[in-house]
C-alpha cells in the first residue's frame, strides 16, 4: 500500500485497561476530567439510590415469580402473569441501567416503569402463590416509587 512520507500511525490518548475495563488517559488534564465525571456520576447515583434498589429488588422478584410460575401445574393460567413478570424484570433492568449511566429519560422511563409495574403487580395479585403474592408487592412498591420522583 503506497503512503506518504512521513505517514504514521495516530496513536490516540485513551485505550481501554483490559484488566479493570477504565479508560486510561495520558495527560494530568484528561484524568481530572475523568475524576470529574466519576464525581458527577456518583452524585446522579446516589440521588436516585433509593429506587435503584427497588428496581433491583422487583426485577428479581418478577425473575423468581417468571421462573416459579413456569413450574406451577396448570401454566395455561399463568401465562398472563409469565408474560409481564417477562417485561417487567426486562424494563426494570433497563431502567436502573440506565440511571446508573445518567441517562436524560429518568422522567419518561419513570412513566413507562409506572405502567408496567402496575400491570404486573395487578396480575400477580390475582394468583394465590406465594412467588405471585411478593412480586406484586415489589411491582406495586417499585410503581410507587417511581411515583414519588415524578411527584
Amino acid at each position: 500500500m503506497a503512503g506518504f512520507p512521513g505517514d504514521s500511525l495516530l496513536v490516540l490518548p485513551i485505550f481501554l485497561d483490559r484488566y479493570n475495563k477504565n479508560v486510561l488517559y495520558k495527560t494530568n488534564q484528561d484524568r481530572s476530567i475523568r475524576e470529574q465525571r466519576r464525581r458527577m456520576d456518583n452524585e446522579s447515583t446516589h440521588e436516585y439510590q433509593s429506587l435503584l434498589t427497588v428496581l433491583h429488588e422487583c426485577m428479581v422478584a418478577c425473575n423468581t415469580c417468571y421462573q416459579a410460575c413456569l413450574q406451577e401445574d396448570d401454566v395455561q393460567k399463568m401465562t398472563e402473569c409469565i408474560r409481564l413478570d417477562r417485561e417487567c424484570a426486562d424494563f426494570c433492568s433497563y431502567f436502573e441501567q440506565a440511571i446508573s449511566r445518567g441517562t436524560a429519560y429518568v422522567s419518561e422511563l419513570a412513566t413507562t416503569c409506572i405502567t408496567i409495574c402496575k400491570d404486573c403487580g395487578n396480575e400477580c395479585k390475582q394468583h394465590n402463590h406465594d412467588h405471585c403474592q411478593k412480586c406484586a408487592e415489589a411491582c406495586l412498591k417499585c410503581a410507587e416509587e417511581c411515583q414519588k420522583l415524578l411527584a
